[in-house]
């Protein structure tokens, strides 16, 4: 069960760069394709060296990802350096 959670978690944080890529294409924001990166990046590696996971979502507010448990602490540090370099570029772009 464990397994399928990690997958399913895995799922929701590559749909959340998926919808990145989409709004990305359908309102012409260039930072979205950043944050799809972002998104793609911590959700293979969440599968890879994650152990455990579990999916989110709701209908009201919308919302889908994923939660990762268990990352090694140099990942969680590259995961967050990502996060601060989108947002700086965000407020660049």
């Amino acid at each position: 069960m464990d397994n399928f959670l990690r997958i399913l978690g895995f799922v929701g944080i590559l749909g959340a760069g998926v919808l990145c890529i989409i709004l990305a294409i359908s309102n012409r924001e260039p930072i979205l394709y950043v944050w799809a990166g972002v998104c793609f990046f911590g959700g293979i590696t969440g599968v890879i060296f994650g152990t455990g996971g579990k999916p989110s979502g709701s209908i009201d507010p919308p919302k889908l990802g994923g939660t990762v448990t268990g990352l090694p602490d140099w990942l969680t540090v590259v995961d967050m350096i990502l996060v601060v370099a989108a947002l700086i570029i965000s407020f660049v772009i």
